[in-house]
């Protein structure tokens, strides 16, 4: 993670944001936080409470929240506009499940993200595609989008999904 988020410090423009998304995880029954992310420029620290989520541990309240982590290349003052749902730190939007993918995010969540921080026509890079939300809002908000993705599954599920929203 700490060399993914190295490279995408060093392609972003000067003005430009990262939104990297992680939830607490536990190892050996003990609370570990992503500590690597102080390592950048964090600009600020969003709580996304997504409610609705599987308890897979009975040891725990169930997990509700996850961190969206709010990086910039330097000091110098991104892009940020004061749009969209949520203009506080905390943001609720609720994950919907998708039978072809597990953890879909939802596409209010994305829209928040690249209508604050990037302008029509700008480039929104998604190294972790999963099943193509991020390009598909990128897309129906008139950015060009870059998306990465290892597993074929889920690039042909993108693939599907971007597909529909082709106007014929």
């Amino acid at each position: 993670q700490l060399d993914v988020l190295s490279e995408l410090v060093r392609v972003i423009k000067p003005n430009g944001s990262i939104f990297y998304n992680h939830k607490w995880q536990t190892k050996n029954n003990k609370l570990v936080f992503p500590e690597y992310v102080f390592n950048f420029n964090l600009r600020q620290i969003i709580i996304w409470e997504r409610s609705g989520t599987p308890q897979l541990a009975p040891m725990w309240w169930y997990p509700t929240t996850e961190y969206i982590f709010w990086i910039t290349k330097t000091n110098i003052l991104p892009k940020f506009y004061r749009k969209g749902k949520h203009l506080s730190e905390v943001w609720r939007f609720s994950s919907k499940a998708m039978p072809e993918h597990p953890a879909p995010f939802p596409e209010e969540l994305v829209e928040q993200c690249i209508i604050s921080t990037t302008d029509e026509g700008d480039i929104i890079l998604d190294p972790y595609m999963g099943s193509g939300t991020t390009a598909r809002v990128a897309k129906n908000l008139n950015r060009n989008y870059i998306g990465i993705e290892l597993n074929p599954a889920y690039i042909k599920i993108a693939e599907n999904r971007l597909r529909q929203d082709i106007l014929f």
